[in-house]
């Protein structure tokens, strides 16, 4: 169980799929529709595209969603970042020369490390619909220090505490590559400081990176007035990105230029709180309807701009 509303994003592009075929040779271009595994492991979008989703004829632009705690109904929308891309690393922690070390105690080392680095987080993940509630408020505000986050992680193998003694996982997101370059200076500053106390030397290697996922401005002004007559109010500027999630549609648009929008999936007087990667995840799904008619909406704006344009 994943959890996030990958359902939810299937359905709608067999409702896109829909409307196009209905409106036949209304429709003033091509559409092609893509149906993606593997978005978690950071693979799925890579394959796509080695597998020729991007090429014969090459699109012109690429549109996409994702289901979120807005109110179902809602769409939210960025000229800009939409999630930050991320960065792995492994880190293996070893004995200083002339100071032995158990496996026991350089596990202890390695959660001391996880744990400081945890604390290094200004922004704590909601995990409630109240504490959800306020930071849609803020990502709707836009406030600087939102602008300008970054978000550390680190844990052991929790499945597996004793398999590989003094080493756990490191993840940073952050909101630009400078501050991605920052974070990294304050882990390597903590380690240094816990490693040097402990008598322990460490390694750190990366295992894996995402880019961040950002809306080209152009596709995204170009097609608001279709989007805003087809949704009306329901259209939500967003001025901050959500921190905590990636996203690896960014992929595809670094070859085609694209954007990406949050559907509203919740309903809190019904107990759908549209909350991602949580066991209770559900959604209303008038949201479908939403993203059907959001998705035509983009998807005939911008053959209709191209036609003109041409």
């Amino acid at each position: 169980m994943h959890a996030c509303g990958h359902d939810v994003h299937s359905a709608i592009g067999v409702g896109v799929a829909g409307v196009i075929a209905a409106l036949g040779n209304d429709v003033p271009g091509n559409v092609r529709i893509l149906f993606q595994a593997e978005e978690e492991e950071i693979t799925g979008a890579l394959r796509m595209i080695r597998a020729g989703a991007l090429a014969n004829p090459k699109p012109i632009a690429i549109f996409g969603l994702h289901v979120f705690p807005f109110p179902a109904g809602q769409l939210g929308w960025t000229d800009g970042l939409f999630l930050a891309g991320f960065q792995h690393f492994l880190v293996s922690l070893y004995p200083q020369k002339g100071h032995p070390a158990s496996k026991a105690q350089l596990n202890l080392v390695a959660e001391r490390c996880c744990r400081a680095i945890q604390n290094l987080n200004t922004w704590q993940l909601p995990e409630t619909w109240p504490e959800m509630s306020r930071f849609l408020d803020l990502m709707q505000q836009g406030p600087p220090e939102l602008q300008r986050f970054i978000i550390f992680d680190a844990s052991r193998d929790a499945a597996h505490p004793d398999a590989w003694p003094g080493q756990f996982g490191l993840g940073v997101k952050a909101a630009d590559a400078h501050l991605r370059r920052a974070a990294l200076g304050k882990i390597k500053a903590t380690l240094n400081t816990l490693c040097g106390v402990s008598h322990a030397q460490y390694k750190l290697e990366p295992v894996g990176a995402m880019p961040d996922m950002r809306n080209d401005p152009a596709v995204v002004h170009q097609a608001l007035p279709d989007l805003q007559e087809a949704l009306g109010p329901a259209l939500v500027p967003i001025k901050a990105a959500f921190p905590f999630n990636c996203e690896d549609f960014a992929f595809y648009t670094r070859s085609v230029p694209g954007a990406m929008f949050w559907l509203g999936g919740a309903d809190p007087k019904r107990g759908k709180y549209a909350l991602l990667h949580t066991p209770d995840f559900d959604v209303d799904e008038s949201c479908l309807i939403t993203g059907t008619q959001a998705m035509s909406a983009l998807l005939l704006s911008a053959l209709s701009q191209a036609q003109s344009a041409a």
